[in-house]
């Protein structure tokens, strides 16, 4: 259960596991075995002898004198740059399974192989490589990992993982709290899983309010932000709102932007020159928005003329902002 947090703790996202509530993805699933068996995959016809042997293979310590390959991630491509972990395995096992491991071998002979993973944790790369050698997993409760197995089975071609992790995400996913819902979304426009990408824009559409308004909001990407100013709804909150949901976004961004010797921090306009031209400012009503010009100071000369006019009537668009009007929908 989540313990009331501060806008900058909420963005620990690696502490983040689904809830325990009774709305929460992991609640649902509790009186369920969260394994995915090759008896229900085609791609993996392991007779239940044949899992257990190479379980035993890959996990008792009796047999590790056998392992022929260790796998060190990485964080950085840097040369001595530290490893984050290690994992040890068998070419053959490897190379007769996977295609892209047998590609890998062929090309690195030595016994340590280093990987540049900076999205891959070692416990996820773990457990891509049992699955191939078992055909079965247990999926991560955590969002990010979660995230992380479905692009490791991604990146190293192991479909049947790929497949059943995105259908179990995707089944699960509409039920999700919000922040489940920003830390998935950002974590599949981050790692392009283009799989999720539709559904949780869609989700976004449908629970905008709930969603800008928790403060795992705070912490996301612009690029997110971008993708969230794209809808053609929002649900529960007008454009206004959102504007100054986004405006304190900025605020926080730049609060806790890295301090550097020499340097100032960016600007308000900076940080959001990605997004600001995507803002519906035609579905702000005129005195709202003629108060936003020229109180909140993030607005260039030209831009505050173009919207000037356009309140006057003298101009029939937004110069760079789009005049189009967003809708919104009434909360559920």
């Amino acid at each position: 259960m989540f313990s009331k947090r501060t806008a900058n703790s909420d963005r620990n996202a690696e502490d983040v596991e689904f809830d325990a509530d009774s709305d929460s993805l992991i609640a649902l699933e509790l009186h369920e075995q969260l394994t995915t068996t090759a008896a229900s995959s085609s791609a993996h016809p392991f007779p239940q002898d044949y899992q257990q042997w190479m379980a035993a293979l890959l996990g008792d310590s009796r047999f590790k004198e056998y392992f022929d390959v260790e796998f060190k991630l990485k964080n950085s491509p840097t040369v001595g740059a530290e490893h984050r972990g290690s994992v040890p395995a068998h070419k053959l096992v490897l190379a007769t399974r996977n295609r892209q491991f047998a590609e890998l071998l062929r090309r690195e002979k030595g016994r340590e192989i280093s990987l540049f993973e900076p999205d891959i944790p070692t416990a996820v790369f773990a457990d891509l490589i049992s699955y191939i050698y078992t055909g079965e997993i247990e999926f991560p409760r955590k969002v990010l990992p979660l995230a992380s197995l479905l692009y490791a089975a991604k990146k190293y071609q192991v479909e049947p993982l790929y497949t059943n992790c995105k259908d179990w995400i995707l089944h699960r996913i509409p039920r999700a709290q919000p922040r489940h819902l920003i830390l998935l979304f950002q974590r599949a426009l981050d790692l392009h899983l283009d799989d999720l990408v539709p559904l949780c824009s869609l989700l976004m559409e449908q629970r905008t309010v709930d969603t800008v308004k928790d403060p795992y909001f705070l912490g996301v990407k612009a690029n997110l932000i971008g993708r969230l100013l794209d809808l053609n709804a929002f649900t529960g909150i007008s454009e206004r709102e959102m504007f100054e949901r986004v405006l304190h976004w900025a605020h926080v961004r730049q609060a806790e932007w890295p301090v550097e010797k020499g340097k100032e921090p960016p600007t308000l306009r900076t940080i959001l020159d990605p997004v600001i031209h995507k803002f519906c400012l035609a579905s702000i009503p005129k005195d709202p928005l003629a108060a936003i010009i020229t109180e909140t100071g993030i607005f260039t000369e030209k831009e505050q003329l173009d919207i000037s006019l356009f309140l006057l009537g003298r101009k029939k668009d937004l110069g760079q902002f789009s005049a189009r009007m967003r809708k919104v929908n009434h909360s559920k």
